[in-house]
């Protein structure tokens, strides 16, 4: 197996922490929810975007897919359920239990978000060229994908 040189891993290394950061934090998180006026914290829009990736899901199920206890879960989906971007319904193979899904409220919240992302992204690559950002695109997906099986395979 070829070795990359310690420098260039390092700084590969610190500029995914960096990406990793940025774009994910709440400071980032809470300027988007200001310019768009909506009322969600970070937690709660992770829990609403991972609600409509599952589709209908039970908490505890979910729960440790996210790796957080299910108390924590189950305090951010009743936020999310009180400002009607959830539904929860009987699970109607154990009417015990209650799965969630997204709301049509909670949808168009995402779909907000989504488009500001985008649009942050469009402005911070609007002086690429077209083939820099076509080169990107398919060398970042690239990294992206080899980072994931580097960090999961056995």
């Amino acid at each position: 197996m070829a070795t990359v040189a310690a420098d260039h891993l390092g700084a590969i290394e610190q500029a995914l922490n960096a990406l990793v950061r940025g774009p994910n934090s709440a400071r980032a998180h809470q300027r988007i929810s200001r310019v768009l006026g909506v009322d969600l914290d970070r937690a709660g829009f992770l829990l609403l975007r991972r609600v409509a990736e599952e589709g209908s899901v039970r908490l505890s199920e979910l729960a440790p897919r996210m790796g957080l206890d299910l108390s924590t879960v189950s305090r951010q989906a009743q936020q999310l359920e009180r400002k009607e971007l959830v539904v929860r319904e009987r699970d109607p193979s154990d009417g015990r239990a209650c799965t969630f899904t997204v709301s049509p409220a909670g949808r168009r919240v995402l779909g907000r978000f989504q488009e500001a992302r985008l649009e942050i992204l469009s402005s911070v690559l609007e002086g690429w060229t077209e083939k820099e950002r076509a080169q990107f695109a398919r060398l970042f997906e690239r990294f992206v994908d080899d980072v994931i099986s580097g960090w999961t395979d056995e």
